[in-house]
């Protein structure tokens, strides 16, 4: 499982580059959460959870990230901008949500939720 999320991260990193995004940190732990990715766009710091399903019997991926997580990344964030002081201040919360079907991504998005 370790590996597939790994990939899917992975796989999200590369969609964010192409998307104008800046990769600040991958895998950023606290004893309360962790942040998937860290990057910045537009002086925009943007805390990444990415959600990567095989099929949606149980539901899309980004259906996964409930307020209790959206919370603890908040919590996570504030966390890391007290260590790293001279980023910007302007945060935002995404899901980079991955479908895939048969071994096939059939779906991409980028969702702002926060």
């Amino acid at each position: 499982k370790r590996k597939i999320g790994s990939d899917a991260e992975t796989y999200a990193v590369e969609l964010l580059r192409k998307k104008g995004y800046k990769i600040i940190t991958r895998n950023y732990f606290t004893p309360f959460s962790e942040i998937d990715i860290i990057a910045i766009k537009d002086k925009i710091l943007f805390l990444i959870e990415v959600k990567a399903r095989w099929g949606t019997k149980f539901g899309k991926p980004e259906e996964a990230v409930n307020k209790n997580k959206i919370n603890k990344i908040k919590k996570a964030g504030e966390l890391f901008l007290l260590q790293n002081t001279k980023l910007p201040r302007s945060v935002r919360i995404l899901v980079v949500s991955l479908l895939f079907e048969n071994k096939t991504l059939v779906s991409e998005k980028i969702i702002e939720v926060y």
